[in-house]
């Protein structure tokens, strides 16, 4: 892989896919924290830094492109996926890179899995799932207890990102993802 190409193409195409100026800060709060984190726990900096510019270079892409663009990498689509097809930005951008730079795996398992989780995750999926969640623009209820967390236990940080997700949908009304409720319980049936 050549990584100087890939993050300057990501970069690139980035900036015709993210129109929203908010996004694009988003993104560079992510690689801020991200990239900290990675420091801080002897992660690879380059492949964190990949996975993080991927993550949402499709998020802002109607609903519309997000399904043919699935359908084109050949995504199996459920129910769930159709009738929210904003669920499909990671899915495509982890098919869309490993097709275009033969990203390795942990960096497509970390775009691929960065909005529901996933059990056993890589420790790329682990910091841009909370980096996602914790960068400095993000504004919730408990937000800095799970920053400082984030900096003493990157296993505990995770899994409690994943109970936060679940926490925000009930909340919320909202549809709670398959693996991401399978990813809570493994971990707390681990845990026992």
């Amino acid at each position: 892989m050549n990584y100087n190409f890939i993050i300057s193409d990501l970069i690139k195409i980035s900036s015709i896919t993210i129109k929203k100026s908010l996004r694009k800060k988003h993104i560079s709060n992510v690689l801020e924290y991200g990239l900290m984190m990675a420091e801080k726990y002897g992660v690879d900096k380059i492949s964190t830094k990949i996975a993080i510019l991927a993550h949402d270079i499709f998020r802002d892409l109607e609903s519309k492109k997000l399904v043919s663009l699935a359908k084109f990498y050949k995504i199996k689509l459920n129910p769930i996926m159709l009738n929210y097809p904003i669920l499909l930005h990671g899915p495509v951008a982890a098919e869309f890179c490993k097709k275009k730079y033969k990203i390795n795996k942990n960096i497509y398992s970390a775009i691929k899995y960065h909005t529901q989780g996933k059990y056993k995750i890589n420790d790329i999926g682990k910091i841009l799932i909370i980096s996602d969640s914790l960068e400095k623009g993000r504004c919730f209820d408990g937000v800095e207890e799970l920053r400082q967390l984030s900096l003493s236990s990157l296993e505990l940080s995770y899994i409690s990102i994943i109970k936060n997700k679940i926490e925000y949908a009930l909340k919320n009304n909202l549809h709670i993802l398959n693996e991401t409720i399978k990813t809570y319980n493994k971990y707390i049936m681990e845990a026992e």
